[in-house]
């Protein structure tokens, strides 16, 4: 192994969820930090980027983990601090952040002082932004992009509806639908979140405990309805969604905000020629080429000054309970991060 900036073989500080439940179950235990083996990356994290997924995970109902223990985390950054054989790339002090990779989070979380991640999957922060920022990028960024842009095929002139726009994916979804010349139709359940979603960047906001969905999205384009939809939530919910849809719209389900069954009738999809697509990050960009297409076209945004992170708290890291607890407040409006 090359030369490290830290001791090899010491012991990390890393959270281990041991029993599914509540925020008091992510306990901070003491482990071996090995070295990373060829072709792998040890990444000293100093800031970790909470997604919903680690919250499901958490209570036990998410689709990749099943099995316990589980060291939590799929997005952190910090710096380069050893390479495994083979690693040319990078350089022991290189600032950088791990690209999400589902299959990671059990033995690799990023809820931890180091993570060994495979060369592949580690991406340049770019000097643009602060690690905290750096932490609240990839898993975002790349959602959207692969969601909206490669799978969906989003192009200028066409609209899209972001559903549960105050999450961490929203603020990126305005930034790519703007860059690509697209419209913005954010969807809230809260009015107090409505001129925080504007001045986040999003074309048009709709308040859903006052304005009706369908009537509303028929307002904003004219009587054409959504081309694209990029719906976390699912639930009895994507009936008023599939209604306000263009023919030949395509919705794009990315999350289960919601686990109820969905209403669904065939004449809807008959009638519109829609398309409704599942979205997971992991397999969209298993692909090396497409993740590397991914990772320059993001980079580009933030060193353009295009794309910009929105951090709605930074917790320290012996509260993570307590951020994960924020999370599920529903009150955040961007990236819930953790300081390590």
């Amino acid at each position: 192994m090359k030369n490290s900036i830290g001791d090899e073989n010491t012991i990390l500080k890393a959270v281990i969820l041991r029993e599914f439940g509540g925020p008091e179950n992510l306990q901070f235990e003491d482990i071996p930090n090995p070295d990373p083996k060829p072709g792998e990356i040890r990444v000293k994290i100093k800031a970790i980027g909470l997604n919903r997924a680690e919250v499901a995970t958490r209570v036990g109902k998410y689709l990749l983990t099943k099995d316990l223990p589980v060291r939590l985390g799929m997005e952190g950054a910090g710096v380069v601090d050893a390479l495994g054989e083979g690693v040319s790339e990078f350089a022991v002090g290189d600032r950088v952040a791990v690209v999400p990779e589902g299959k990671f989070q059990a033995s690799q979380g990023t809820y931890s002082e180091f993570v060994n991640y495979p060369a592949n999957r580690i991406a340049r922060t770019p000097d643009i932004l602060s690690d905290e920022e750096a932490s609240a990028t990839w898993m975002a960024y790349l959602t959207a992009w692969a969601a909206i842009i490669k799978q969906a095929g989003g192009k200028a002139g066409e609209n899209c509806i972001v559903t549960a726009a105050s999450s961490s994916l929203g603020i990126p979804a305005f930034q790519i639908l703007k860059r690509e010349g697209m419209t913005s139709i954010a969807v809230t359940r809260s009015t107090e979140k409505v001129a925080a979603l504007k001045s986040g960047g999003s074309d048009f906001v709709i308040d859903t405990s006052k304005e009706d969905l369908k009537e509303r999205v028929k307002e904003i384009t004219a009587g054409k309805g959504a081309d694209i939809a990029f719906d976390a939530v699912g639930g009895p919910g994507m009936k008023a969604l599939i209604t306000a849809m263009n023919f030949g719209g395509r919705i794009i389900t990315y999350g289960l905000l919601d686990s109820r069954p969905v209403e669904l009738s065939p004449w809807w999809l008959l009638s519109k020629q829609i398309s409704i697509m599942g979205h997971m990050i992991f397999l969209a960009i298993a692909d090396d080429s497409v993740r590397r297409e991914g990772v320059e076209y993001i980079t580009s945004g933030i060193e353009s000054g295009v794309f910009k992170p929105l951090i709605a708290k930074i917790f320290d890291f012996d509260k993570i309970a307590d951020a994960h607890r924020f999370m599920q407040s529903n009150q955040q409006i961007g990236k819930i991060v953790v300081r390590v």
